[in-house]
């Protein structure tokens, strides 16, 4: 009898520490995934890298993380295999995740995979049509390929979306379309008369 009580504890013991320790790093995962937002806010991509990276390693389904963690490749290392490669993961888990989409389209087009973009643009629009960001980053998609009708559309789509037009600095996160871009768009397109 006593033996059977003193396994039960043992085992209640045991399960809560078990839970301790998993929650302990899940904790750390969201503490480390903050700070790596909070280096991303503030242009430090390599410390936000390492801070997502660390977070991913307590959490390996931890898709926000990788999500970031690309953007600060993408976007502040210029490290563009590597961003590909994170938007590739929260792909593969989350399909419907537009995002993702744009952002690995966006890495696609800075490596010169126009094709790759285009398409990931065309999926982020499929998943979501009412994400305009996707809208503006194919806008200057198609004017890469001479296809002005198609990108004067998806500029139009953007705006009615409610990205604005300007060169002035924009909120995080804000959807805008460069004025210097729409009055190139303009000019090339033979829209500028």
């Amino acid at each position: 009898m006593k033996t059977q009580a003193v396994k039960r504890i043992v085992a209640i013991m045991a399960g809560a520490l078990l839970l301790n320790i998993f929650c302990a790093y899940a904790e750390t995962a969201q503490e480390d995934y903050d700070q790596g937002v909070k280096w991303l806010d503030t242009g430090v991509g390599q410390d936000a890298v390492d801070s997502f990276t660390k977070a991913i390693a307590l959490k390996p389904d931890y898709l926000d993380a990788y999500y970031n963690r690309g953007v600060a490749y993408c976007m502040l290392l210029v490290d563009f295999e590597k961003a590909i490669a994170d938007f590739t993961v929260v792909i593969k888990a989350d399909p419907k995740n537009a995002k993702a989409y744009n952002e690995r389209g966006l890495a696609y087009s800075c490596t010169g995979g126009s094709a790759l973009a285009l398409a990931d643009y065309n999926k982020a629009i499929e998943v979501d049509p009412n994400y305009p960001k996707s809208y503006t980053n194919r806008a200057i998609s198609y004017a890469a390929r001479k296809d002005y009708d198609k990108s004067w559309q998806d500029v139009n789509k953007a705006i009615s979306l409610g990205c604005r037009v300007t060169d002035d600095s924009v909120e995080k996160d804000e959807c805008w379309i460069g004025k210097t871009f729409v009055d190139r768009l303009k000019k090339i397109s033979g829209r500028d008369k």
